[in-house]
């Protein structure tokens, strides 16, 4: 049985944060471990992610944020963590979709927000 396939935009965001996804579409090492090393690396390249957001997170958040007026990618991307609303929701259907349980998502994200100065 195949694995479910990985987004771009989600892979796009592991490249950014130095986190690894294998060619089959799954997270590379087991969830402790790399729910650690992935709030390790957001915590270290939350510059990078920030930089990026607007391909990373504008792509697949475009219609949500296009339909805010919160269009500045500080704002957008701010706003989407506090709500946990735009942010959270691509997070858990992309990280059910890379078969990451959603309590390891919700720790990273949660860190890179924290980690960014997002609160």
């Amino acid at each position: 049985i195949a694995p479910p396939q990985v987004p771009d935009w989600f892979s796009g965001l592991a490249d950014a944060t130095g986190n690894t996804i294998a060619g089959v579409g799954r997270v590379v090492g087991n969830v402790a471990a790399t729910t650690g090393q992935i709030m390790t690396n957001v915590a270290n390249t939350i510059g990078a992610v920030v930089q990026n957001v607007g391909k990373i997170v504008t792509d697949p958040l475009k219609p949500l944020i296009e339909g805010t007026s919160r269009c500045v990618s500080h704002d957008a991307c701010h706003s989407a963590c506090v709500s946990h609303d735009a942010c959270h929701s691509a997070c858990h259907s992309a990280c059910h979709s890379a078969c990451v349980c959603h309590s390891a998502c919700h720790s990273a994200c949660h860190s890179a927000c924290v980690s960014g100065g997002f609160r």
